[in-house]
Order: structure tokens, then sequence, then C-alpha cells
């Protein structure tokens, strides 16, 4: 054989090698991904689901417990409820931002005006760090 012969050989077998070597690598690695596009994927709450459970078995307090039920039902979620002082919560609603609420004043009030602060903000692309609704006026620390 010559050597441009051999040099054409040699480079068909390497170019099949490649081909089977794609193809193989395709028939295993295609399932897989339609698998994992298939597949419906769980989200995971950041907050867990017997936290707000644990959280009202250790307080009675009547206030306490409508903090709770009025946070449910607007919807809002949080990570956690502790008491500040004898008439305040302090609301943790993520990492970073945190919600005090008084007991003297009206729970569901406070919980509506979160609610209106929280939609202004974001209309106006600002986000708070704290709110506390213990004075007439809320004072809201802005990031």
């Amino acid at each position: 054989m010559t050597i441009r012969k051999r040099s054409n050989v040699r480079l068909r077998v390497i170019f099949y090698i490649i081909y089977v070597l794609i193809f193989a690598l395709f028939i295993f690695i295609w399932p897989k991904v339609l698998r994992s596009y298939l597949t419906p994927h769980k989200t995971i709450s950041p907050l867990s689901k017997n936290q707000k459970i644990i959280l009202e078995k250790n307080n009675t307090d009547k206030s306490y417990k409508d903090l709770v039920k009025n946070l449910t039902d607007a919807h809002i979620s949080f990570m956690s409820i502790s008491k500040a002082s004898d008439s305040a919560y302090i609301v943790r609603l993520t990492k970073d931002k945190e919600v005090i609420f008084s007991k003297k004043l009206g729970v569901s009030a406070q919980v509506s005006s979160l609610q209106l602060i929280q939609s202004r903000l974001t209309i106006e692309g600002k986000d708070f760090s704290r709110l506390d609704f213990r004075f007439s006026n809320p004072i809201i620390v802005l990031k």
C-alpha cells in the first residue's frame, strides 16, 4: 500500500471511532436529558411545614395566634416569630427583612398595612430591611 492509502485508511478508522463514540454518548445521555425535562421538579419551600405548628404550640397568647392567622390568611410567608417585649412581636419575613408588630394595635390592620407597604415599595423598586408598626405612623428602614 502506498503512504497515501494508509493515511486515508487511518483517517477513516479514526472518524469511524469518533462517530461510534458520539453515537454511544447520544444513546446513553439522551434518555437522561429527556427524563429530567419530562419529570416535574419538586419545589422546596424555604419554610418548614412544621414551623408554624411548633410556634403555635409553644405560645398560647391570643394576640400571637391572631398574628399567625392574619399572616397566613394574607399569604405572607414568614420564617419566625419572636417576642420582642410584652407589647411587640418581631416577625422575620426573610433572612434580611423583619417587621415589628404591636400587640396594642389591631393585628389585622397592621397586616393589611404591611401588604400595602410591600406592594407600594415593589412598584417603586425599593425594598425594606425593617418595618416598625409600634407607633402611629409605621417606620420603614430601606435597604
